[in-house]
C-alpha cells in the first residue's frame, strides 16, 4: 500500500486531485483507515492513473490537478 505521497510521487497526480477523484469514485483509494482517515492506493493502481492522467487534461481544461 502506498501513502498518498507517495502514490503523488509515483503519478505526479497532485493530493488534491487525488481526494477529488476518490470522492467522484475515479478511482476510490484501496483503503482508507478508519481512526485517522489516510488513504492507502494499491501499486496497481497507479497504471490507471498513468491513463487517467494522460486522458483527463483533454475532458477538464487547464485545472485538471496533474503537475509536471
Amino acid at each position: 500500500m502506498l501513502t498518498i505521497g507517495r502514490f503523488t510521487d509515483a503519478t505526479g497526480v497532485t493530493a488534491e486531485a487525488l481526494r477529488h477523484y476518490g470522492e467522484i469514485g475515479l478511482p476510490v483509494p484501496a483503503r482508507v483507515d478508519p481512526d485517522n482517515g489516510y488513504r492507502y492506493n494499491d501499486s496497481a493502481q497507479i497504471d490507471y492513473q498513468e491513463h487517467a492522467r494522460t486522458v483527463w487534461p483533454l475532458t477538464a481544461g487547464d485545472d485538471a490537478g496533474v503537475s509536471g
